[in-house]
């Protein structure tokens, strides 16, 4: 069995993804993009089915309103890593399969 994930992969190098935040970042990357899907940024479904436009459209509106919260707290200069209108400038959303094991060792990055 696998657990189908939205992954975000980076449009210059196929095989590389963005990372599940700078704790996991490849340091030896000038992105910090990884090739480890357990360390991949990742969207998934509760239901485990495969993720939709609809869920990567609900998670952009998410981005979107926590850039703009982000922006009347501390102004235009906020530095905001959560938004998505710029990672989708720079990584194609790709469904990949994960096997059990990788998506637990996954989740516990979000911990």
């Amino acid at each position: 069995m696998t657990i189908p994930v939205l992954v975000f992969e980076s449009k210059r190098e196929k095989g590389r993804y963005l990372a599940n935040g700078i704790d996991c970042a490849d340091t030896s990357h000038i992105d910090g993009d990884v090739n480890d899907l357990e360390l991949a940024m990742m969207i998934w479904r509760l239901d485990h089915q495969v993720p939709t436009k609809r869920d990567l459209q609900e998670n952009i509106d998410l981005s979107r309103e926590h850039k703009k919260r982000m922006h009347e707290l501390y102004g235009d200069q906020a530095i905001v890593n959560f938004d998505m209108d710029l990672w989708l400038e720079l990584y194609d959303p790709v469904v990949r399969h994960l096997d059990i094991d990788t998506f637990k060792n996954a989740r516990e990055w979000d911990q």
